[in-house]
């Protein structure tokens, strides 16, 4: 529809201003078709799959999709994107008992199938417009953290974070300073998997890139690509682009051979 259309059903804009072939979720027309287009799904699905009822759930787009950029800058999305966050989401007991949901430990991990994924900002120099970029880590599964330097924290089954009552908005210091808590706990489960052998000298959390060779004889010190090996231990290229807990940016993936961590450059375990 909106690339025969463009004027009735306008596209996405990236920050230079260029449409992309993806339709902007801001535009009412948009919504309508789409809502037009699913009900219409649903009705068949319905209809042809009504006695052997083969499809038992059907699951609505959950990601933005939105490339190259974090997010749409269309005039209508620029528009929406600068009102002030609805202040009945600040309010104390916003989210309800109910929404709040007790899971165990394990659920932190990132590779969990139950595990909740969201997004913050990770406050280098380079964000603009206060984006959220998307980040892969855990922020934590549904339920009462104690975060130190904060206290105790709730999260909500939809992601949200509510300190003190109050629901804490993406980017901001708390939500920044929560998310880094889980995320290097992650990273330390990881490192530990990593046997001594293979880490730094007086180090828990780095591996030693030097024990780490390609076929060559090269380590990842002196390249950016390729796969070392160091017994069963196999080091290659993580280039995902993803940051870790420390603001570094993830280089290496290492494992065993399934992929156990993430390193950066100089060989810290920075995830999962």
């Amino acid at each position: 529809m909106g690339k025969t259309k463009p004027e009735k059903y306008p596209r996405v804009k990236d920050d230079k201003n260029k449409s992309h072939e993806i339709v902007t979720p801001f535009s009412e027309n948009n919504l309508q078709a789409d809502l037009n287009a699913f009900k219409k799904l649903m009705n068949h699905i319905k209809e042809f799959d009504q006695k052997e009822q083969t499809v038992i759930m059907i699951q609505v787009e959950n990601e933005i999709g939105m490339l190259p950029t974090a997010r749409d800058y269309h005039p209508l999305a620029n528009e929406a994107f600068k009102k002030e966050v609805p202040k009945e989401l600040f309010e104390p007991g916003y989210y309800s008992e109910e929404e709040i949901i007790y899971l165990p430990s394990e659920y932190l991990n990132p590779y969990h199938p139950d595990t909740i994924s969201t997004t913050y900002a990770n406050g280098d120099s380079k964000q603009k417009d206060g984006e959220i970029r998307t980040m892969a880590f855990p922020i934590a599964a549904a339920g009462i953290y104690m975060i130190p330097g904060i206290g105790q924290v709730a999260i909500t089954a939809t992601g949200g974070l509510i300190v003190a009552g109050v629901a804490v908005s993406a980017g901001s210091w708390i939500y920044n300073k929560v998310s880094a808590y889980f995320s290097e706990k992650a990273a330390k489960e990881a490192a530990a998997k990593i046997p001594k052998s293979l880490k730094k000298s007086g180090s828990s959390t780095t591996v030693d890139l030097s024990k780490f060779k390609d076929k060559f004889g090269k380590t990842p010190l002196s390249k950016t690509s390729g796969t070392f090996k160091n017994g069963k231990w196999v080091i290659t290229k993580d280039s995902a682009g993803h940051i870790g807990y420390d603001g570094t940016k993830k280089a290496w993936k290492i494992g065993n051979p399934k992929r156990v961590g993430s390193l950066n450059k100089n060989g810290k375990v920075i995830d999962e």
